[in-house]
């Protein structure tokens, strides 16, 4: 499962460039109107009920459109591994899934800056699927919120640092919650 990430992890970086087009509305920010960008992702949980998960890693992709100067909507498609632990112990290989979570973010910084502080919330559904054990699928509606910062290394290619706290009501497979805090790292082309 973790070289399957890792191959999506890669396709993804070699072709999203290539699937993005040029915005014809004009820029009302330095950074463009929109942004593709794809990174790695981290969670824990904060309030555990079942599955009780360990830690895990994954990948996300992202496109985000900036209306204004200070305001952008993003769409997220996220997918993590993670094991067991506790009382589900030796349930390996459960994936995390956001598919996909919609963001609104405030921007801090207005003017043409490297540095782009935002604080965003919004809503997605997620998906738990089975583990070893073979408990079946949950799902259900989630919502987020996080602040971040994105860092301009030119004016169309940035990194970014972000933490968001998800809470997503779950429902079959043996589910009963997760509120997952996510440490995200991304990668963005700006057009």
């Amino acid at each position: 499962m973790k070289k399957i990430l890792f191959l999506l992890f890669v396709f993804s970086f070699f072709t999203t460039p290539l699937l993005a087009q040029k915005s014809k509305l004009g820029t009302t920010h330095a950074q463009g109107n929109y942004t593709i960008g794809l990174g790695p992702i981290g969670n824990f949980y904060l309030i555990h009920r079942r599955p009780d998960l360990s830690p895990g890693i994954g990948a996300l992709v992202f496109f985000d459109y900036r209306w204004a100067p200070e305001l952008s909507t993003t769409a997220t498609v996220m997918m993590l591994v993670q094991n067991g632990r506790g009382v589900d112990g030796g349930e390996n290989n459960v994936i995390f899934m956001g598919l996909p979570t919609f963001d609104i973010k405030y921007y801090f910084v207005t003017e043409p800056s490297r540095w782009d502080p935002y604080a965003a919330v919004g809503i997605g559904y997620y998906v738990v699927t089975a583990g070893s054990r073979g408990r079946g699928v949950a799902s259900g509606l989630g919502a987020q919120a996080g602040v971040g910062t994105d860092y301009y290394l030119t004016s169309k290619i940035s990194l970014g640092l972000a933490s968001t706290f998800r809470s997503a009501a779950l429902l079959g497979g043996g589910s009963t919650g997760t509120f997952p805090l996510s440490f995200l790292g991304n990668f963005g082309f700006h057009f």
